[in-house]
């Protein structure tokens, strides 16, 4: 049975087919998860409403041949963007799995939607709208396809924004897996003070090289920074190649984005962020061991006792050895495929019980 038609009404949505397998040079190889590349998924392009007035957020549903047995929506990280992670989210729709992503305000085809300069969220203040805008991309997918479980994937700043959507909108999700997240930062509240600071000296639109300096934290002068000063974020050449050629990745955030980012970063480490976290929902928390974004795996483990000591029963620990931070796109992107497509088959079942 083909899923049903989602319905379209007052969107923009244009629809088309996608072969699995199509992966950029250095990414997910050809055929990998679906032998032949035969299996097709099915993609919607559409545009809803921000909850920052007049801004649309650029989206993108995935949808296998039959009908889809969960929804996993995509949360992609700091520059960079959804269709980053097409093949992907095909290779999920070969599972039987629809998949729905959108860009932030500031990334990608949102940026180019609203024509505003990428890395700019809009006026001080937006982290709540970027946690909005995610949970409303959660809201247009289930209007689709109504009745189905949704499971967060998020990557990296995504992260940041899926644990905040989970505290905010607890009983909309079956589950989160986390990926590249970071433990407590010392830097987010003094980050966030000084790109209050530059705002108010040189304007929201402001782009500083010193607050860049803070979000790379030493990594790009790093050992694991790398000939490319890049190297951190994957071992994986022709990915950190494909990464920097990437316009739509190469920018500088804002100012104003600055220190909304720093402001999710405190916000997911606060106290009140485990207590208001379902104990019993169940998260995946993945990253790297040589991923400096992750403290080298010490602050994802961090993030990962404070969970069980506050109570949270059903949460799973990864850690792969000699990955780095982007895991979808690293060496250890096959097993963590694999990892991934188990642990949220577990939340399905789970919740198909429940």
């Amino acid at each position: 049975m083909r899923a049903a038609q989602p319905n379209c009404t007052n969107t923009k949505c244009s629809e088309y087919e996608a072969p699995l397998g199509c992966a950029p040079a250095g990414q997910w190889p050809a055929g990998f998860f679906v032998s032949g590349g035969e299996c097709m998924a099915r993609v919607q392009a559409f545009s809803y409403a921000s909850a920052q007035p007049g801004k649309a957020v650029a989206a993108w549903l995935w949808l296998p041949r039959g009908s889809p047995k969960a929804i996993i929506q995509i949360v992609h990280g700091m520059c960079e963007y959804t269709n980053r992670y097409s093949t992907f989210c095909e290779a999920l729709c070969g599972r039987g799995f629809a998949v729905c992503g959108s860009d932030l305000l500031g990334h990608g085809q949102t940026a180019r939607l609203n024509r505003d300069p990428l890395g700019w969220f809009g006026a001080r203040g937006q982290a709540r709208t970027l946690v909005q805008d995610v949970h409303r991309m959660t809201a247009e997918a289930r209007r689709r396809l109504p009745g189905l479980p949704v499971v967060l994937v998020c990557h990296s700043m995504g992260s940041f924004v899926g644990r905040l959507c989970l505290a905010l909108y607890p009983a909309d999700y079956a589950g989160a897996a986390l990926l590249g997240t970071a433990g407590p930062r010392l830097d987010a509240v003094p980050g966030r003070w000084i790109s209050a600071q530059v705002c108010r000296a040189a304007g929201a639109r402001h782009v500083s090289p010193l607050l860049q300096g803070f979000f790379a934290g030493g990594r790009a002068l790093s050992p694991a920074g790398g000939p490319t000063g890049f190297d951190w974020v994957c071992g994986d050449r022709g990915a950190v190649r494909s990464f920097l050629s990437d316009p739509m990745c190469n920018f500088v955030y804002t100012a104003a984005a600055a220190e909304d980012i720093f402001d999710l970063m405190d916000h997911c480490s606060r106290p009140q962020w485990y207590r208001a976290v379902p104990k019993d929902l169940p998260i995946l928390l993945a990253s790297g061991r040589d991923d400096p974004v992750g403290g080298w795996g010490r602050g994802v483990e961090r993030v990962f006792c404070a969970l069980r000591r506050t109570g949270h029963t059903r949460v799973t620990l990864r850690l792969w050895p000699g990955a780095r931070h982007e895991l979808l796109h690293d060496f250890s992107r096959a097993a963590v495929f694999r990892c991934l497509l188990q642990w949220i088959q577990s939340v399905i079942d789970t919740t198909s019980k429940e």
